[in-house]
């Protein structure tokens, strides 16, 4: 269904939309100005343009993946709406979730406008509605799978400097790497979506994750701490995600079992933290809902996520977990406790 949108120049230097290739739905946007988005913040970014939409269509302003994925820049209210009324400049209201500050230039794409066709309803007063077998778990409860997407993000790129020469995700227990006994538990959980953090020993770890439905994300700067590796999996979470589940791949014992326990609680508390504890000591694997993300975007240096749990104490909700589950390895006499146990 093709329409003519009227476009207007504001400014000479303003662009009209462009469609980057033959048959994409989204026209290019561009900014008019130079600014810089520090983090956390918003502008309205003037495009430079008014529009007059046809009756029966409206304009929508959606966000560029990779201005998204790689800084964290994405569209506010999203989408936009631009309506067959309003004559106005066309701005896009950037926000930056990340954590360093982005320079938005002239001439540069910020967003996408897709043309959509509009249903007019006629909205009735009644005093009765038919039944169905939705709606009584109240507003936007559709059951687990719509309701609670939580993606696991397995953090595996660190250095294991204590561990000596050896990298300790790759060290064997029956047969089986630290790294694939970790992987596989995930895999066998109610989780929707695992990533697998990378980072040292990059090659080894994408070979050894070759044969598993994972996604691997490479953290090329993990000698900058655990922060970075949390950024570059939550830049890299699907857009369904609802929760993220952070793990440590040196817990190569915790059973699916009890990672389901996070994903059943969280599904039935979507606002709420998830957290383990054991002897009054609060931590991983700890579960984060999307409200959370743009606030863990922004840690900085060798630390986890301690910080904003720390910070929302009120807000969370401690499983008690089994001491042989959530043993990590630091040394080489944790790898043996751990060697002894899953044997």
């Amino acid at each position: 269904m093709n329409c003519v949108v009227k476009i207007k120049k504001l400014y000479p230097q303003a662009q009209l939309p462009q469609y980057a290739h033959e048959g994409d739905s989204g026209a290019d946007l561009f900014s008019i100005i130079d600014c810089v988005l520090e983090p956390g913040q918003r502008k309205a970014i003037p495009t430079g343009l008014a529009a007059e939409v046809p009756r029966g269509f409206e304009l929508q302003v959606r966000p560029k993946s990779g201005l998204a994925l790689n800084y964290g820049v994405t569209v506010l209210n999203t989408p936009g709406t631009i309506d067959f009324g309003y004559r106005g400049e066309i701005k896009v209201i950037l926000i930056n979730l990340g954590s360093k500050p982005y320079p938005v230039q002239a001439g540069q794409k910020i967003a996408q406008l897709v043309v959509a066709p509009v249903a007019y309803a006629d909205f009735q007063q009644v005093e009765e509605l038919s039944e169905t077998d939705r709606g009584s778990g109240g507003f936007g409860s559709t059951g687990l799978q719509a309701k609670c997407y939580v993606a696991a993000l397995v953090l595996a790129a660190g250095t294991s400097s204590r561990m000596g020469s050896a990298n300790k995700l790759f060290l064997k227990i029956k047969n089986k790497t630290i790294l694939s006994h970790s992987v596989e538990n995930v895999l066998a959980s109610r989780v929707s979506h695992i990533m697998v953090v990378v980072g040292a020993n990059r090659k080894t770890a994408e070979i050894e994750l070759a044969n598993f439905k994972v996604q691997v994300v490479f953290n090329k700067n993990y000698k900058q701490g655990m922060s970075t590796s949390l950024k570059a999996g939550l830049m890299a979470l699907p857009g369904e995600a609802t929760g993220v589940l952070i793990l440590l791949a040196d817990q190569p014992n915790l059973q699916p079992g009890t990672i389901n326990r996070f994903v059943e609680t969280f599904t039935r508390n979507p606002e709420k933290i998830i957290a383990g504890k054991y002897q009054n000591m609060v931590g991983n694997p700890v579960l984060f809902p999307k409200k959370y993300f743009s606030e863990l975007l922004q840690i900085e240096g060798d630390v986890g996520a301690r910080s904003v749990l720390q910070k929302h104490l009120n807000e969370v909700i401690t499983l008690e977990l089994p001491e042989d589950e959530i043993l990590d390895i630091d040394t080489p006499d944790d790898f043996e406790k751990l060697t002894h146990i899953i044997n």
